[in-house]
């Protein structure tokens, strides 16, 4: 696996099909910009975003779903706003007519959106929060042996190994496409926060998938989960289709 960091898009989409890429969105640096994600969004959309009560969470709704018809326009080539999406039974979106396949996930200020050609693939960013009960929360959700982990871990380490057990599951379910149908305990991820990210236990019998762990901003975490067949990781940090770089 070849994981190069995070930079800014070369001008020309094409992923391969052993090829992930990921691009990250940090909306604090692309404040000017809001008007270019706006624009993208489809009416739909916009009548969602004006329902938001607080200016900051409209902006946020904004700069996530219009960087995500912007990205996938360049892999679609059609308009940011003409593209469709359908979903599965479990309501996971999907591209309209399309090969391409794509996820993504928005906490905080940060965007993240993940795009393969004809596999699957599942990304979650989250904040940390460290007025979390970090314990009470993994041992009321997460799988017995992940929960323990967690426990034995003090100090940051714990916030560490719940935040990377969390994005590794939300990552994994959303992969899979099956969502919240799949209890977050009934499969296991490693959780320690100096060990690799890895599948431990799952209905994945064949054990397709594999679980990276993303460096993607100070008090954020994050990870991807796609088939193991995918032999390159290509990170981009984009502020738009303009390439106004973040």
């Amino acid at each position: 696996m070849n994981t190069l960091c995070w930079q800014p898009h070369p001008g020309q989409a094409s992923p391969l099909a052993d090829d992930l890429h990921l691009w990250k969105l940090d909306t604090r640096l692309c404040l000017s910009h809001i008007n270019a994600f706006s624009a993208a969004l489809s009416p739909d959309e916009t009548a969602r975003a004006k329902r938001f009560k607080f200016p900051r969470d409209r902006d946020r709704f904004i700069f996530a779903h219009g960087f995500k018809r912007q990205v996938l326009a360049k892999y679609a080539g059609a308009p940011p706003d003409a593209l469709c999406f359908v979903e599965n039974q479990y309501g996971k979106p999907a591209l309209a007519d399309s090969l391409i396949r794509f996820n993504f996930s928005h906490s905080g200020d940060l965007v993240l959106l993940g795009v393969m050609n004809q596999v699957d693939v599942g990304v979650d960013v989250e904040r940390t929060n460290k007025a979390v009960d970090y314990l009470q929360l993994a041992e009321r959700f997460f799988h017995p042996n992940e929960a323990k982990k967690i426990n034995h871990c003090n100090g940051d380490a714990r916030r560490q190994a719940f935040y990377k057990t969390w994005t590794s599951k939300e990552a994994y379910i959303k992969a899979v496409g099956k969502g919240l149908s799949l209890p977050l305990d009934s499969f296991e991820v490693e959780a320690l926060p100096d060990q690799p990210a890895a599948i431990l236990d799952s209905h994945d019998t064949k054990n397709r998938r594999s679980i990276h762990a993303l460096n993607i901003g100070k008090d954020y975490a994050a990870a991807v989960v796609m088939d193991k067949a995918a032999s390159v990781i290509l990170m981009f940090n984009e502020c738009n289709h303009l390439n106004i770089r973040c």
